[in-house]
């Protein structure tokens, strides 16, 4: 903690934001984290891919599209 006297304090250390604004801030985090927590779909065991539905359309030609073609 700080002196409360201003010429017993450092010039080169400013006060800080204190302990208010700091839990504040600390409460602010655990909320969104509360809000993400809440918002964020359980996978229930699906990939990535599958929650995304990126191989919907192109099942089939996905292996096609890997392969080099032999001529």
């Amino acid at each position: 903690a700080q002196s409360p006297d201003k010429n017993k304090t450092d010039a080169g250390y400013p006060p800080g934001i204190g302990v208010r604004n700091s839990l504040l801030v600390l409460g602010v985090v655990n909320f969104l984290g509360i809000l993400f927590t809440f918002l964020v779909p359980e996978s229930k065991g699906k990939s990535l891919e599958e929650m995304s539905g990126e191989n919907e359309d192109n099942e089939n030609t996905t292996s096609d599209s890997r392969t080099v073609p032999i001529v």
